[in-house]
């Protein structure tokens, strides 16, 4: 797993450091290549022409890979119609935010990992008010976290909902 920034800094390293033999294995020696933040390659050519080399190893040798990006593939025109041609031969699909259960237990596992007691009720309206995914439901528990040690208080479900508020409208 790499981002798109990783992949670009790695080639570009292996290029002024002579290390593209290794950079290459690293790459096309996996099972499994899953880049994220594709639209990051747009106007950085000699990295798309690197990865594009890439996928057709990984492909010939039987490889999956697996890219995402922030928009769909209609909107990624600027990365060349050499990739964009090899994206379309392949699976696309959006991915929505979650669903509410989903957005509920996402906000309790990443609550769970900061050491946030929240009670049920706070987490559901955290949960409810942040219909994003799960990035925007880190930060608005991260707000809850800096607010409840400001206040040296815990967290309720009207203490949620005014924090949260002016996140939720965004």
């Amino acid at each position: 797993y790499l981002t798109a920034e990783q992949f670009t800094t790695s080639f570009v390293e292996a290029i002024r450091g002579s290390g593209l033999p290794s950079f290459r294995q690293k790459c096309r020696g996996v099972d499994l290549l899953l880049i994220d933040d594709l639209q990051f390659f747009v106007g950085k050519d000699r990295t798309l022409e690197e990865l594009q080399y890439t996928i057709d190893t990984l492909l010939a040798n039987g490889r999956q890979i697996g890219l995402a990006s922030d928009r769909p593939l209609a909107e990624l025109r600027d990365l060349g119609p050499e990739l964009v041609s090899r994206l379309a031969g392949g699976l696309t699909c959006e991915i929505a935010p979650p669903e509410y259960a989903t957005r509920l237990e996402i906000a309790r596992r990443f609550s769970l990992q900061i050491g946030l007691l929240l009670t049920d009720d706070a987490l559901a309206t955290v949960a409810a008010q942040i219909n994003a995914g799960p990035r925007e439901l880190r930060g608005a528990l991260h707000r809850l976290q800096a607010i409840s040690m400001a206040f040296d208080e815990p967290i309720t479900h009207e203490t949620a909902e005014r924090a949260i508020s002016d996140l939720a409208r965004h």
